[in-house]
């Protein structure tokens, strides 16, 4: 039906209606064009029905295609991965820890000092907290 359809334009669903219909072309896996084109000038209302029923399967391609992108986009959401409020907060006083005491083998202990209130007053109470 498909190699029908692409080198005669005769839709599948047109032939598909015309078969269920007892459309005498359809033969031992063949379709034989000329009777399926008389079939289908004595009986217009087959053609009217297989376009309809080649939009009606268009539609549900469409809406199965959304149903899945949405289906996607949800399993994406699910599969993120989030961190603990109270774990990164650990970890980035933790890290402030790591460069304060990094920087104080650095500067001067009065520039050390400077450093971490500004940095401190910068960044609210996150890292002045003690761990």
């Amino acid at each position: 039906m498909r190699a029908a359809a692409s080198l005669w334009k005769i839709p599948v669903a047109v032939q598909r209606v015309a078969k269920a219909a007892g459309c005498p072309a359809f033969k031992n896996n063949r379709v034989n064009r000329s009777d399926l084109e008389a079939w289908l000038k004595k009986n217009p209302g087959a053609l009217r029905e297989g376009r309809k029923a080649e939009q009606i399967a268009e539609l549900r391609r469409q809406k199965l295609q959304e149903e899945v992108t949405l289906l996607r986009a949800k399993l994406h959401r699910e599969s993120e991965e989030y961190i603990d409020v109270a774990e990164a907060l650990y970890g980035t006083r933790r890290c402030w820890e790591i460069v304060k005491e990094e920087t104080a083998n650095h500067l001067s202990p009065e520039l050390h000092r400077l450093f971490v209130r500004r940095v401190e007053n910068r960044t609210g109470l996150i890292f002045g907290e003690p761990l």
